[in-house]
C-alpha cells in the first residue's frame, strides 16, 4: 500500500499544536461520554436536564388533563334517585264565592304517593313550616329513605321550612325560576288532581275543599292505577 493510500485510509492527520487526535468525519476518535480531556481525570456523565418527581408531585404534571366526564342531566338524576326524592308545590283553588284557597301538595317520586299537607286562604311562611312538620310526622319511618326535597323558590319556603327536612338529613334542591318542568312529577300530580276532582266539583269553602282533597288523596293512593307502577296504586305491596 502506498503512502498516499495509507494517509487517505487513516483520515486527516492530527495537528500536535492544536491538541487534536486522529479521527474521521464520522466521529471515530471522539472522546467517550463522561471522559475528561485531560488524561487521568474523569467527569460524570451529564444527565438530561429534567426535573425528577418528588413524593408529592403528580406523574402527569406537564401533560394536558383528559376530558372531564359529563355530569348527569336533571332527568337522569331524578330517575336514578327516585326512591330518595320528595317534591312539593302549592295548588290554588277558586271557590264558588270567588275566594282563592291554597293547598300544599307533596309527592314521593319512588312510589308516587300523594299527600295534601293542608288548605288555607292565607298561606304564610309560618303556616308552610307547620305543614312541613306535619308531613315529616306523617311519613314516619319512610322519611329515613328520603335524601332530597325538590321545591321552587316561593318566598313561603324559608330557612325554617328547609330546617325541618335538614334535621332528617334531607337536602333541599331548588328548581330554577320559571322552570315548572324541573318539578314535573309534582306538577303532573297536581294536574291529575285538578282534572279528576276539582274541575268536577263546585267548591264552596275551605272546609269543603279539605274534605274533597282528603277523599281524593285516599282514592289516589289506594285505588287509582299508575302507569309508572305497572298500573298499581301507590299503596300497593306495602
Amino acid at each position: 500500500m502506498g503512502l498516499q493510500q495509507a494517509a487517505h485510509h487513516l483520515g486527516p492527520a492530527a495537528d500536535p499544536g492544536r491538541g487534536e487526535e486522529v479521527g474521521d468525519a464520522s466521529g471515530q476518535g471522539d472522546q467517550p461520554l463522561g471522559a475528561s480531556q485531560n488524561p487521568g481525570q474523569t467527569r460524570p456523565a451529564q444527565l438530561p436536564n429534567r426535573r425528577l418527581h418528588g413524593p408529592g408531585d403528580s406523574p402527569h404534571r406537564g401533560h394536558r388533563p383528559g376530558p372531564t366526564p359529563p355530569r348527569p342531566t336533571w332527568r337522569k338524576f331524578l330517575t336514578s334517585q327516585a326512591d330518595a326524592v320528595i317534591a312539593c308545590d302549592f295548588l290554588h283553588i277558586d271557590t264558588a264565592g270567588l275566594e282563592r284557597l291554597y293547598a300544599l301538595v307533596c309527592l314521593e317520586h319512588g312510589n308516587r304517593r300523594l299527600r295534601i299537607a293542608g288548605v288555607t286562604a292565607h298561606p304564610t311562611a309560618a303556616w308552610a313550616t307547620q305543614q312541613a312538620r306535619n308531613v315529616a310526622c306523617d311519613l314516619g319511618i319512610r322519611l329515613e329513605s328520603l335524601r332530597f326535597l325538590v321545591r321552587d323558590r316561593d318566598s313561603k319556603y324559608t330557612e325554617s321550612y328547609d330546617a325541618v327536612f335538614q334535621a332528617k338529613d334531607i337536602e333541599t334542591l331548588k328548581t330554577p325560576p320559571r322552570a315548572p318542568r324541573t318539578n314535573a312529577h309534582c306538577e303532573r300530580g297536581i294536574g291529575t288532581l285538578r282534572r279528576e276532582a276539582l274541575d268536577n266539583i263546585l267548591i264552596l269553602n275551605e272546609a269543603h275543599t279539605q274534605r274533597a282533597l282528603t277523599e281524593y288523596q285516599r282514592h289516589y293512593n289506594q285505588h287509582r292505577p299508575d302507569r309508572a307502577r305497572d298500573q298499581l296504586p301507590p299503596h300497593a305491596h306495602e
